[in-house]
């Protein structure tokens, strides 16, 4: 309702949270067992019919994106 098709949306969250979407949506990156670092980031594309895991638990610049 507070956003636009396309907009980017910033959620920082608990590791448990980010933990339970991504084991949901991309199970075979295995979040239960390797828990996200503290200030890492984790992008997710929401679309109407799917959610994708973009990336998870990445925290360094040169990581690709």
């Amino acid at each position: 309702k507070h956003h636009h098709d396309g907009e980017k949306i910033l959620l920082v969250s608990h590791s448990i949270t980010i933990r339970s979407i991504v084991d949901r949506y991309a199970p075979e990156l295995r979040s239960a067992k390797n828990g996200p670092r503290n200030g890492s980031v984790t992008k997710l594309s929401v679309s109407d019919d799917d959610v994708k895991v973009e990336y998870y638990n990445h925290h360094l610049d040169n990581e690709t994106y």
